[in-house]
Parts: C-alpha cells; structure tokens; sequence
C-alpha cells in the first residue's frame, strides 16, 4: 500500500488519549525503535517502538512478554502499522527526560489480544511533510549543537563493525574523520549493498543527531543508510593521514552567563560604573 493511500491516525484522536483508554488503535510509521531488553518483573521482555502519524504527531508503543520477543525481530525503520486494541498510559518523563517535547504525553501499551499489521513501507527520502531541517556544521564542532539534526562531512577512519541487537536489528558502528578530530558514527537498521561503499578513507555526508552512551561518549546516530551520502568525486584520505585523525573533539564551553549569573551581574554592573566614569570625564573635559 502506498504512503498516500494510508489512512493515518488523526492528531485529534492522538490529542484525546487519556490514561486508563482501552480499545485504542493507531496507524503510523516507525520513526525509532529501542532495542527488546529484559526487564526483572513477570513481563520479562520490553520492547518499545516510537510511530509518527504523518501529521505531526509521535506516540511511543509498548510491547510485553511475548509480543515484545514476537515483533522486536519482525518491525523494522519506516514500515507503516496499523496497531489495535492498546491500553493509555501516561509517559513517566523522568525516566525519559530526551523524549519530553519529542513525542506525545500518553503512551500506548500492546495487549495480548492486541493485533499488528504492517501495511507498506515509509519513504522518508521523498516525504516533503515536516521535512527536517538538517544544520551542516564540522567534526570539530558537531557537539555544540545539542540534540538538533545536523549533518556532518567527513572521512571513514575504519570498516565499519555490523552487528545485531537483542531485537535484531542491524547495526553500523565506525569512525569519520577530518584530518585531525574522530567522531564516532553508529547507523540503525543497517542495510548492506553494493551502493553503501563505506570504505576506510571514503568521503561522506552523515544526517542524525548526537547521542550519548551508556559510559558517556558522544556519537553520531544516524537512521539508516538513506541518511548517508557517499561522494565518490572525492579521492579518498591516505591511510596516514586516517591514522593521525584520533584526536578527541573538544567539549563545549558553557555558557558563562548561565553557568555564573553573579559574574554575569558583576559584569554588567562593572561596565555601568566604568560609562558612568568616562561620561564624568567627558563632563569634566
């Protein structure tokens, strides 16, 4: 089915989700997903996926048990479902501080009796509906700018390693360099073809967003390979000068007014004084 011929989930209906619904169905596509993990209560499995509606609005779905073993290993990135019969819940934001603003208050929890359909294949690379804005920036700089989606240019330092999680997604973890600072790079849902040449030395455009690791590095996530542009038009780095690129990217510097608003406030009232100075001066002279 294509993307138009989708009936999507109404921003009014999403808007009317309470905690304690039953019977509640949505149709999105799969926006991101966090990996199947174990959880110590009778549930023993947790699998959750976050579905965008088209029109602006993100639910994040919950599934348990043996829906979460069962689907964690059949959805993938930007597939379209249609989900029925979930229980509302709120979010607990305190657990998920990145997602508060992101996506809706209320969350959707799968029941056993509960059925999922996959209905088509999103394309992200040709949706012109809340089209993100990529900002270019560089390796050296790439951190100063938080959790908004940037593209960033750079040289592969290495092979990247494919893996697959609990759920089994695909994974592409690796290192891009500009001749001095790394950035290490992990791409979801990693498809391997002839067409992704990410060779050491290859020159390329990344589109994601920075994240942090559970050991506190930064990284580049970056959803799927149709948010990677290889330029083959450019001649690939020596391997020299890939092995000197290992430098750590320097960590921004706060804000000094917001980090000090007492210096902020000697500052101001320093530089009164000293107008108040040179205007009695002039008054003098």
């Amino acid at each position: 089915m294509e993307s138009e011929d989708i009936l999507w989930t109404e921003n009014e209906e999403i808007a009317s989700y309470e905690a304690g619904n039953t019977m509640m169905d949505i149709v999105g596509y799969i926006e991101s997903v966090e990996a199947l993990s174990s959880v110590k209560t009778y549930q023993k499995w947790i699998y959750k996926i976050i579905l965008n509606n088209n029109k602006g609005s993100k639910v994040r779905v919950v599934f348990w048990k043996e829906k979460a073993l069962e689907w964690s290993s059949k959805l993938t990135l930007s597939e379209i479902v249609e989900i029925t019969c979930c229980t509302v819940a709120d979010v607990k934001f305190q657990f998920d501080r990145d997602l508060k603003g992101v996506i809706v208050p209320q969350e959707l929890h799968v029941q056993d009796f509960s059925t999922i359909q996959v209905l088509g294949k999103f394309d992200l690379a040709h949706s012109q509906l809340n089209e993100v804005q990529f900002q270019e920036t560089t390796i050296e700089h790439c951190l100063e700018h938080g959790k908004t989606p940037i593209a960033v240019r750079g040289y592969v330092k290495n092979d990247f390693v494919i893996f697959k999680t609990i759920g089994q997604m695909s994974m592409a973890n690796g290192n891009i360099v500009d001749g001095h600072f790394r950035l290490c790079v992990q791409i979801r849902d990693y498809k391997n073809s002839s067409d992704s040449k990410l060779e050491k030395g290859a020159y390329a455009i990344f589109y994601g967003k920075i994240d942090m690791s559970k050991p506190g590095s930064s990284y580049l996530s970056v959803d799927g390979m149709n948010k990677v542009i290889i330029d083959e038009t450019k001649p690939k780095m020596p391997l020299e000068k890939l092995r000197l690129s290992f430098h750590k990217i320097p960590t921004p510097k706060p804000d000094r007014d917001t980090c000090n608003p007492k210096r902020s406030a000697d500052d101001e009232k320093e530089n009164s004084n000293r107008s108040m100075d040179t205007e009695k001066k002039l008054k003098n002279d």
